[in-house]
């Protein structure tokens, strides 16, 4: 995202990863880059809402805080959205 064009959502969208995907952490905190002492963690599969989102406002954290929740990524900034766990093969 580094040097990207800001979103100019002017519509929410929505996206499926089936195989999930991988982040950086640090401090339990999801980062928009590699830094100093970050660690990979792989996602399960996961549903993502964009439109702007406030953590504070829509009553969801702004951090991952059980392995199959929903919370708001990138808080506070234009790539914020909403994250949320679901693997297929748990469902019943």
């Amino acid at each position: 995202m580094a040097g990207a064009e800001k979103p100019g959502n002017t519509q929410p969208g929505i996206a499926y990863m089936a195989k999930g995907g991988w982040h950086w952490e640090k401090g339990g905190m999801i980062l928009m880059q590699e830094e100093a002492d970050a660690k990979l963690v792989k996602e399960p599969p996961h549903w993502m809402l964009f439109w702007p989102v406030d953590a504070e406002a829509s009553g969801f954290p702004s951090r991952p805080h059980k392995k199959f929740g929903s919370y708001v990524v990138f808080d506070g900034t234009p790539y914020a959205h909403l994250m949320i766990h679901q693997d297929p093969m748990e469902l019943k």
